[in-house]
């Protein structure tokens, strides 16, 4: 593993602080529609931010895969998070519950698993066509 040193890395650990602080002035936040959604969508972007960092400051294809696949998990806990932020601000508060979080991350986690581990499985792309 080799350690680099990039200044765009101070940038990302800055948004990561920010964030951070975001997540605990979020929690005094009185309570409107989509209150906790704010707090998960801060945390999917300090976790995207987070593994932005890893990325820029460890040069190893094992770590670097690693930290792309949980990048990519913060994404779609981002997406799922705005999906249901949508719904609790328009006043669709039965369908927002941890249940639907969960099924509305399923779907993506399955086939990030499936490319992360296709060189095994062959489960996404069995094979490579050139025209």
């Amino acid at each position: 593993m080799i350690l680099q040193l990039t200044p765009f890395a101070i940038i990302y650990l800055v948004t990561i602080a920010i964030g951070l602080y975001l997540f605990h002035l979020a929690k005094d936040i009185p309570f409107t529609p989509g209150r906790k959604l704010v707090r998960l969508v801060i945390v999917g972007t300090i976790i995207l931010n987070g593994m932005y960092v890893l990325q820029l400051l460890v040069i190893d294809p094992g770590v670097f895969l690693i930290s792309i696949l949980i990048g990519i998990m913060g994404i779609y806990m981002i997406i799922s998070a705005l999906l249901l932020f949508a719904l609790s601000y328009t006043g669709r508060e039965q369908y927002v519950n941890p249940r639907a979080f969960v099924l509305l991350m399923v779907p993506p986690l399955l086939i990030l698993s499936a490319v992360a581990t296709n060189q095994y499985f062959s489960l996404f792309v069995t094979g490579q066509l050139y025209l």
